[in-house]
């Protein structure tokens, strides 16, 4: 593994005064593309080139928070590849005075080089898989649901893709596709009853654990997007929610992703989740769907 070393800045911080679970998402990213931009495959981060990178599998651990200050580290390294994908091993480690590294984030990620545009994978050039370390870490643990009861309430968030959102070849970066799953999250929240101030009251606080995603076509610039989120599984100390963002006005499936996350009191410490906002996140106040908040919109 060849170790990258990583700066945290102020803007990689969110309101909870830690580092935002996507930007560890965007350090992937980072370093995936390090390596690429080093082994002669530039052209493939800019706007003139004929290939560019879109991921389609992921699973990630989050293990630990971070703040700025923090000195971290990512390790890249290769698992296994197809004729047309890379499957990529990374770590993030926080130098700790008093602990030495630290393991804060762990992922397994499958990556497509496709044409531009025409969107389709491509065969991988037999010198790209070389540049990958095969010194192999830690993977993320498999995911583990119970089976998804009946009768689930759907929240809507609806979205247009922007340029800032987007890369040089026109489609949105990893980080911000997180960053939406995370807003429409905290909105089911909101809809659902249960906002930031009534969750704080009930002495309650999650923590992102995980994020296992499957990526069937690409966010695009101008794209109008909708995210259907529903609670799927909840546990004594943890909860899933499963998101599935589509395409409007046709209602295609870009992509799905389960995210987990842990229950903590305000103090940090594991808690139960209030039985109370459980059901009705899950189920709503009634079996009825009428009267519900309209779906929110960002632009």
């Amino acid at each position: 593994m060849f170790p990258l070393e990583l700066s945290i800045r102020p803007s990689d911080c969110d309101t909870f005064g830690h580092v935002n679970n996507a930007v560890y998402i965007d350090l992937l990213h980072h370093c995936f593309a390090q390596t690429l931009l080093a082994g002669g495959f530039a052209a493939d981060w800019q706007r003139e080139g004929e290939h560019s990178w879109c991921l389609h599998r992921l699973s990630a651990e989050y293990r630990q928070a971070t703040l700025v200050g923090d000195r971290l580290r990512g390790l890249l390294w290769l698992e296994g590849s197809r004729e047309t994908e890379l499957i990529l091993g990374f770590e993030v480690q926080a130098n700790r005075q008093d602990a030495g590294p630290v393991s804060v984030f762990r992922s397994r990620s499958e990556w497509q080089r496709v044409h531009r545009l025409s969107r389709e994978a491509t065969t991988l050039p037999e010198e790209l898989v070389p540049l990958f370390s095969r010194e192999a870490g830690a993977q993320p643990k498999p995911l583990r649901l119970s089976p998804t009861p009946e009768g689930l309430r759907s929240y809507t968030w609806i979205h247009q893709v922007t340029r800032t959102e987007c890369g040089p070849d026109g489609f949105a970066h990893p980080k911000a596709i997180y960053h939406w799953l995370e807003e429409a999250l905290f909105d089911a929240s909101d809809q659902g009853g249960w906002p930031h101030e009534r969750r704080v009251a009930a002495n309650f606080l999650t923590f992102q654990a995980r994020h296992d995603s499957e990526f069937r076509h690409w966010p695009a610039l101008g794209d109008r997007i909708e995210i259907t989120s529903r609670l799927v599984d909840v546990r004594r100390f943890r909860g899933t929610w499963l998101h599935q963002v589509h395409r409007l006005p046709e209602r295609t499936l870009l992509l799905q992703d389960y995210s987990t996350g842990i229950f903590l009191d305000l103090e940090g410490k594991l808690a139960s989740g209030p039985a109370e906002m459980m059901q009705e996140l899950q189920f709503g106040v009634s079996a009825s769907s009428e009267g519900l908040p309209p779906p929110r919109r960002t632009s």
